[in-house]
């Protein structure tokens, strides 16, 4: 298989191509689509294309790290709800992302949620994936909701 070594901001513009609402993370997260929440972003969508994008800098999470590939910004993600998502808009089988998202729910940590959604679904598997959609050679998605492109940085692919 071809090693692929993705930037954030090439995953970032990869993920404008996946859906936005899927059932298995919204169950998990336990929020209705369009309810209120707390955070900044509408969905694990919007948060995860804003993680990625701004992997190579400080981003919003000040990261002291930069420079990082789109497998490390993955395998240092602290968020269950957005890894089950992403597993989930990319195609992955259903009882192999509720399998994950059922050990995640046996924790009440975030990094162990995190490690057990990556026992099921590893980084290899999401390259699998995106590479079975063909989504490492399409252009982005140029249009995008407010939410998608984040509400304190503008993001352009």
């Amino acid at each position: 298989m071809t090693e692929y070594n993705f930037s954030g901001r090439a995953f970032a513009r990869m993920l404008t191509h996946l859906p936005a609402e899927t059932p298995i993370y919204r169950a998990f997260e336990g929020t209705d689509p369009g309810e209120p929440t707390t955070v900044w972003y509408g969905t694990q969508k919007a948060h995860l294309i804003r993680w990625f994008d701004e992997l190579a800098g400080p981003g919003g999470y000040n990261r002291k790290t930069r420079g990082r590939r789109a497998k490390q910004g993955y395998n240092s993600f602290q968020c269950a709800a957005g890894l089950i998502w992403l597993a989930e808009a990319l195609g992955e089988d259903p009882a192999v992302v509720q399998a994950a998202a059922d050990e995640a729910s046996q924790h009440r940590h975030t990094a162990a949620q995190c490690g057990a959604v990556r026992r099921h679904i590893p980084w290899e598997r999401i390259v699998e994936l995106i590479v079975s959609q063909n989504l490492h050679t399409r252009p982005s998605s140029q249009r995008q909701t407010r939410a998608e492109r984040g509400m304190r940085t503008r993001i352009v692919f």
